[in-house]
């Protein structure tokens, strides 16, 4: 019984899938120091909300493992990437979903008390904002990824939120300038979001109720070009537009440009690595360089 409990503890823990947790909480300090040149700081605001992003995250991720859980995705040879350890297929296997369930009647509460402070405090657009987050978290493999392109946008979506939540709580406005600079990273997080979904095109297609994801309905050879259409462009758009708010965000661009180009040829497990690397150190560039 022990033992069972230890493994469900770490099970639990492990749901922090460290990358995709890293990109939302840098893009939502990222808009923050963005409106650092518009208005004053005001730090608590913009801490709750970053809280508020990882619980949220953290949630999206309980609810993943709980659908895959109940669809039987691990006995089809499903393997989750992103983790702090890996899970022991044979060994999730054997967890309850319903311990994923009794997590997520804790988490989401939480996620909506911190909402519920963050609108209080700054206004109504960031009901919208977390309404969404919420609702794409709760949707997150129950049901979205059976809807061609809406389930790859879930995740990508969560993190253009984050960008704009960051901006809003030092700022209290939301300006076309973020719009556009929202604009710009949405289709730069979906081609990570297809090239993630690459080495589960087996098990999508197998997985009842099937998965639509865009590898599955365009197989591997047009998804991977089409994640890489989506992405190389508004790199170089970026390399255009940022120097506006600092010279050197052309010098992380540039890397990251070249670890997409870089990534192409490898297989899509490794690719993602080199592409979400690029992402990261130019959100944590700017963050440096704007504080």
């Amino acid at each position: 019984m022990r033992k069972s409990a230890g493994y469900l503890g770490k099970a639990l823990l492990i749901e922090i899938r460290p990358l995709p947790m890293a990109m939302a909480i840098l893009a939502s300090f990222f808009g923050a120091v963005i409106g650092f040149q518009v208005i004053g700081v005001k730090y608590p605001l913009l801490l709750i909300h970053v809280v508020n992003v990882v619980v949220i995250l953290y949630s999206s991720h309980l609810v993943d493992t709980y659908r895959d859980l109940r669809k039987g995705e691990y006995q089809l040879g499903y393997k989750p990437r992103f983790l702090l350890d890996a899970h022991d297929p044979e060994r999730v296997i054997t967890l309850n979903p319903r311990h994923y369930l009794y997590a997520m009647l804790v988490t989401y509460p939480v996620a909506l008390i911190l909402s519920g402070i963050l609108i209080v405090e700054t206004g109504l657009i960031y009901l919208i904002l977390a309404a969404c987050g919420l609702l794409l978290s709760v949707g997150y493999s129950s049901g979205l990824d059976r809807v061609f392109i809406l389930g790859d946008l879930a995740w990508d979506m969560g993190v253009v939120l984050s960008f704009a939540g960051g901006f809003y709580v030092t700022t209290q406005i939301i300006t076309p300038e973020i719009v556009v600079m929202s604009l710009i990273l949405l289709p730069i997080l979906c081609g990570v979001k297809i090239i993630d979904a690459e080495p589960d095109v087996a098990v999508d297609s197998r997985s009842q109720p099937r998965k639509t994801t865009i590898p599955v309905k365009l197989g591997l050879k047009w998804s991977h070009r089409l994640a890489y259409l989506l992405m190389i462009p508004p790199v170089l758009l970026l390399m255009l537009l940022t120097p506006a708010l600092h010279p050197t965000l052309i010098y992380p661009l540039l890397i990251a440009l070249v670890l997409i180009l870089f990534s192409y040829r490898y297989p899509a497990e490794k690719g993602v690595y080199f592409i979400a690397c690029g992402i990261i150190l130019f959100l944590t560039w700017a963050i440096l360089v704007l504080i």
